[in-house]
């Protein structure tokens, strides 16, 4: 295979609603593959899938296509959270948002296809609002910082090491991780290696 695709989304509200809008995203997701390789064109589609369906339910999601051959990363997003890109060479961190409305709720969502060349080494984070807003002890957020600071502090470490590292992170921010968060936390950490 010449791409990978991979997608993060985030249903708006909890509970039995918004579970079944998450079936509905997970069927709409196979029902769009015939676009997989084009990140906008893919989210334009689940749109298209999605829309009146949702009820008050609204959807974000991230889109991205790791192209083997021209060694990018290609990505889209429906009003979802940026797709942060460790980039190794410089150990900068960089966080990449194209324009793109929520899904479920418009005829068009007008998202942008945004093309970052990666290397070997470089990493790739995609994640939901919940781990970005996490509130320490004093109800001041600070999961994006924490988050980012995770994200520099495991640069040589291993993939399994990464939690660990987010977790101290968290907790070095004030962050009680005994406590019930508030909204989902979810993530997923690409180690580039073409």
């Amino acid at each position: 295979a010449n791409h990978t695709a991979i997608m993060i989304a985030d249903v708006a509200g909890h509970g039995v609603p918004a579970a079944l809008v998450a079936a509905m995203v997970k069927i709409a997701f196979w029902a769009a593959r015939d676009y997989a390789l084009e990140p906008p064109r893919f989210l334009e589609k689940m749109n298209q899938l999605l829309r009146n369906q949702a009820g008050n339910q609204f959807v974000t999601a991230s889109y991205v296509v790791l192209d083997y051959s021209r060694k990018v990363v290609r990505m889209a997003s429906a009003g979802h959270v940026p797709v942060i890109i460790h980039h190794s060479d410089s150990n900068t961190i960089r966080q990449y948002k194209g324009r793109g409305r929520i899904i479920g709720w418009l005829n068009e969502i007008n998202s942008e296809e945004i093309q970052v060349p990666v290397k070997n080494g470089d990493r790739l984070f995609l994640c939901t609002d919940g781990l970005l807003e996490i509130r320490n002890r004093d109800l001041s957020i600070v999961g994006e910082s924490a988050f980012l600071d995770a994200i520099h502090n495991s640069r040589n470490a291993g993939p399994t090491d990464f939690n660990s590292i987010l977790f101290k992170e968290m907790q070095a921010n004030g962050v009680d991780l005994q406590k019930p968060f508030e909204d989902d936390l979810a993530y997923v950490a690409v180690h580039i290696n073409w």
